[in-house]
């Protein structure tokens, strides 16, 4: 029965990596081979040269950027953030917000690195990512903190990430606010403080004077500066925050895509690892049979002697 269930975890294994070698990518989390994951562990001997196998693999397998990703992080947790980035720029026609919210969801603790590597790798999806990271990280992801790293990265979507993280992290609306207002000023981004504290009360749905006061005491500027800002930026604010429905939506299919992703890369890894220690046990398989045919062969010599005359 041992010999029977290592064969077929063999054979099942042999026909997976076949069919996984020529099926062609479904989707941004498409499954990975088992030899996927063995070159990201031969890779691991630098955080560089995980990054240059990453952005290789997903050159070559772009539609499981997401599902890559998420396996690199895992052998490297430290280098989560490089990896990230590495996997977005090489698949531009994934959802960086997929492969961002992979990431944090195999490695919490990298949500702000992950955020700024992905987001500066593509600065136009600075919002989406944004908010599929807090989503992904949960408690590890400091949505004002996630919301400062992306605006840092791409100062010019800075309205679009206060709007969009602010929807989906309301009761963080003042901290994200504030954090965005201090890093738009410190990136050279053209909006100014108070269209941010604007964009973020129509987004979350808050009181309007509350968060100007806390982008005040922020950014050092009078709450009547800030307001006056505000106020001119209405109609600004107000497309800023309807806008940031589509961004919220689209964050939670990248979060049920990188749910996906982990799980595929769980299993590959897993077998990478049966495929390893099968081989290994099957060689003392062949020892024990080996001795049990010797003993068989001495007690049929036994046998023949008991019988001479």
């Amino acid at each position: 029965m041992k010999m029977m269930s290592k064969l077929a975890a063999v054979t099942a294994l042999a026909g997976g990596m076949l069919l996984g070698a020529y099926a062609p990518a479904m989707a941004q989390s498409a499954a990975i081979t088992p030899t996927i994951v063995a070159s990201l562990q031969s890779a691991n001997t630098s955080p560089d040269a995980l990054a240059a196998a990453v952005r290789a693999l997903v050159a070559a397998n772009p539609g499981a950027a997401a599902t890559i990703a998420a396996a690199a992080a895992k052998v490297n947790p430290a280098a989560a953030g490089q990896v990230a980035g590495a996997a977005a720029a090489a698949a531009p026609g994934t959802s960086a917000g997929a492969i961002a919210a992979s990431v944090v969801a195999a490695v919490p603790a990298s949500a702000t690195d992950v955020t700024t590597q992905v987001v500066s790798a593509v600065p136009a999806a600075a919002a989406q990512v944004a908010v599929s990271v807090t989503k992904a990280g949960g408690a590890n992801a400091n949505p004002a903190a996630v919301a400062a790293a992306a605006t840092r990265a791409a100062p010019s979507s800075a309205l679009a990430v206060a709007a969009s993280v602010s929807k989906a992290n309301p009761a963080a609306a003042n901290q994200i606010a504030s954090q965005v207002a201090v890093a738009a000023a410190q990136s050279g981004s053209t909006t100014n403080s108070g269209a941010i504290a604007a964009t973020v009360a129509a987004s979350a749905n808050v009181s309007a004077a509350s968060v100007i006061s806390s982008v005040s005491a922020a950014t050092g500027q009078t709450a009547a500066n800030v307001a006056a800002q505000a106020a001119g930026s209405a109609a600004e604010a107000s497309t800023a925050a309807e806008n940031a429905d589509a961004t919220v939506n689209a964050a939670n299919s990248d979060v049920a895509a990188a749910e996906t992703a982990n799980d595929q890369a769980d299993t590959s890894t897993e077998t990478a690892e049966a495929n390893t220690e099968t081989g290994g046990e099957t060689g003392e398989t062949g020892g024990v049979d080996d001795n049990d045919g010797t003993e068989q062969d001495s007690e049929s010599q036994n046998n023949a002697s008991d019988n001479q005359p």
